[in-house]
């Protein structure tokens, strides 16, 4: 579980630091660190539901969102989660 908060973290200072440089306003944004960190995110989320930590899987879920990074089965996957503890 460190890891993937680890390589969240890592991913979204590289993206900070792209949003710094010169080169990214030449030749445009680099996905690939935004996109790592979504993937970490992602796998966050489905440890934390396997482990019954539902409060933690919404919060890495709603980060995803708050990217603009999520998929259709992200969304799902959190109306889910969300009913489920209702």
């Amino acid at each position: 579980m460190k890891e993937y908060s680890r390589a969240a973290q890592v991913a979204l200072e590289l993206n900070q630091r792209a949003l710094r440089s010169p080169e990214c306003v030449k030749y445009g944004m680099p996905t690939a660190p935004l996109a790592t960190a979504a993937k970490a995110f992602r796998a966050l989320a489905k440890l934390h539901k396997k482990e019954g930590q539902r409060a933690d899987a919404v919060a890495a879920l709603k980060r995803i969102l708050e990217l603009n990074l999520a998929t259709e089965g992200d969304r799902r996957m959190l109306d889910a989660l969300l009913l489920e503890s209702k």
